[in-house]
């Protein structure tokens, strides 16, 4: 029985052996890696922010705009697999960041050169400079800016004298050294 016993431990300690020896001879040959392209998820915008102004009086001639201010973004994702023959397959991650980027529906001209009254869009969009994944996000709107765009009709009497304190003021128009009130609309579609 002892005789047996050694035996039977002898086999399978032989076998572990065998079993070892082969493992460190495993006939895998690796080709890899063999890296993937990125996947790429879009990321949103969080929060579009807020106007800096809503509204804006200026004078024919004149140019207007106003900023956004407070946009967020939820970031991209991206994923690529890389892919081995001898071990297991391993995967790479990382996250989109985006800057915000204002365009006006319709575009705010470089100056305003009629009276009326003019009102814009502002949309906001996130833009990065991930190579791998540059794809922007979709654009939402922030708010709408309006701008009155007046004239001035200078109401001073030709013989100098000034315009008595009875007339009321309705509008004050394109500040200077001194304001200039008028007592009527001088641009067609502006309230009374």
């Amino acid at each position: 029985m002892k005789q047996r016993m050694k035996k039977l431990l002898l086999t399978l300690t032989s076998m572990c052996f065998v079993a070892g020896a082969l493992a460190q001879f495993n006939d895998c040959v690796e080709s890899g890696p063999r890296i993937k392209d990125w996947v790429c998820v879009t990321g949103s915008v969080d929060n579009p922010g807020t106007l800096d102004e809503t509204e804006k009086i200026i004078c024919v001639g004149d140019s207007a705009g106003t900023g956004v201010s407070g946009t967020t973004f939820n970031n991209g994702k991206k994923t690529r697999k890389i892919e081995y023959d001898c071990q297991e397959d391993e995967e790479e991650s990382g996250e989109i960041t985006y800057s915000p980027s204002v365009f006006w529906e319709p575009p705010i001209p470089e100056s305003f050169p009629d009276c009326g009254i003019f009102t814009f869009t502002a949309k906001v969009k996130g833009v990065t400079g991930d190579t791998d994944c540059p794809a922007e996000t979709e654009a939402v709107e922030v708010g709408t800016f309006t701008v009155k765009v007046v004239a001035v009709e200078d109401l001073t009497p030709s013989d100098g004298a000034l315009i008595p304190d009875s007339s009321p003021p309705k509008y004050v128009v394109c500040v200077g050294p001194v304001d200039v009130t008028v007592t009527a609309s001088p641009c067609p579609g502006l309230p009374e």
